[in-house]
Order: structure tokens, then sequence, then C-alpha cells
């Protein structure tokens, strides 16, 4: 029968520190002395035989390498920028979600497989919550009117709510009333300006990318 390997903390106990001023000739001492007798030789070198005199053998100095690099460094955040900063909410809000959905499918495949412990859910108040959250959010999406697409999506934040109530962490749930509370309002104050109905200022980008992102999401 195969024994299940120790956890990290008992695999590597804990050693006391030791501060000292002086811990003897050790390897770490003795590169740092190759070191500075390497630069002196070589300064006295180069003294000597008067190589600080001749003209250089590159054409560049350190310097000039390091800027060059620089420069590099700047091309490349201006079209990084280029590509990722265009002004649209979409392109935005797709890079959190892949970011975050790569992120957790590398720890999940990273995992010891032994150790994982999955289970559809953990208590009898997400069997309720998940199934209206995901039923809103469906609905949000399809919606044609402003307002109706608020209130779907302030039902998955209050879903959340009920989530988090259950979950252990009352003061995430009362973080979440506020917010949802706060964004209800403040739509409600901005939509009264807006068009009733939901315009195609999105056509440009496709539904399937979004869906499948989107449900990868959930």
């Amino acid at each position: 029968m195969r024994s299940r390997p120790r956890p990290p903390a008992r695999r590597y106990p804990p050693r006391p520190g030791h501060l000292a001023l002086w811990h003897g000739f050790e390897p770490a001492l003795g590169l740092s002395i190759l070191s500075v007798l390497l630069g002196l030789g070589l300064f006295l070198l180069t003294v000597r035989t008067g190589w600080d005199r001749r003209p250089r053998i590159l054409r560049f100095t350190a310097a000039d390498v390091y800027f060059a690099v620089m420069r590099g460094v700047d091309r490349l955040s201006v079209f990084t920028t280029t590509l990722t900063q265009r002004g649209s909410l979409p392109v935005y809000v797709g890079t959190i979600f892949i970011v975050v959905v790569a992120a957790e499918i590398t720890a999940l495949l990273a995992t010891d497989v032994e150790r994982l412990n999955l289970s559809l859910w953990h208590n009898q108040t997400q069997l309720v919550a998940a199934p209206i959250m995901i039923v809103a959010g469906i609905f949000a999406v399809m919606a044609r009117k402003r307002y109706t697409g608020v209130v779907l999506v302030s039902v998955t934040g209050l879903g959340m709510v009920a989530l988090f109530a259950t979950s252990g962490a009352p003061d995430l749930a009362l973080t979440q009333v506020l917010v949802e509370t706060v964004t209800l309002v403040a739509f409600a104050l901005v939509l009264r300006r807006l068009p009733a109905r939901l315009g195609e200022h999105n056509a440009s980008v496709s539904r399937i990318p979004r869906a499948i992102l989107g449900g990868s999401w959930a």
C-alpha cells in the first residue's frame, strides 16, 4: 500500500536561526575575497600595460547597452499598450477573465490528484442560489432593456451574498450587499438619461467567444 506524502510543514521542520558578526572562513567569504583580488589585479594590469589609454575594441559601452535595452523595453510597452488598451470594455473584461481562468486551470493541473476533494455542492443554499444566479445571468445576456439587465445582474450579486453568508464569510456578504445597493441606485439614476433599449454597440465582438469565455468563468 502506497503511503501518502507528508505535509510540507512536517517534511521540512523549522530550524532555529543564528545571528553572528563572524561565521568563520566559509565559501561565501572566500568568493568575496577572490572577487576583490581579481578586480585589483585587473586594475593594476591595465595601468601598468597602458590598456586604459588605448582605443576601445568595442564601439559601445555598458551604458550604451543599458540605454538600448531600456529603449527596447519602452517600445515593447508602447506596442503592448496599443494592443491591450484600446478603450474597449469587452476587451478589458475578457482579458481579466482569460488570465483568471488560465491561472485557475494551471493551479488545478499542477495540484496532486490524490489531494483533490471535488464536490458538486457544500451546503443546501448553493442548490437554491446557484440555479437562480445561472438563470438570471442567461436572461441578463438576452435582455433588450437596460433596466431589466441591471435588475437581473443585481439578482446574481444577491445570490453571491447568500453564498458568502452561508460559507462563513459574513464580511464579504455585507460588502456585497453594499456594493449591489449602491450599484443599483447609481444605475437607476444614470439610466434616466439613457435610451430604454440596449443598442448594438458591441456587435463587433462575436457572441460565440463571449459565450465560451462566460461558460469557462462560471
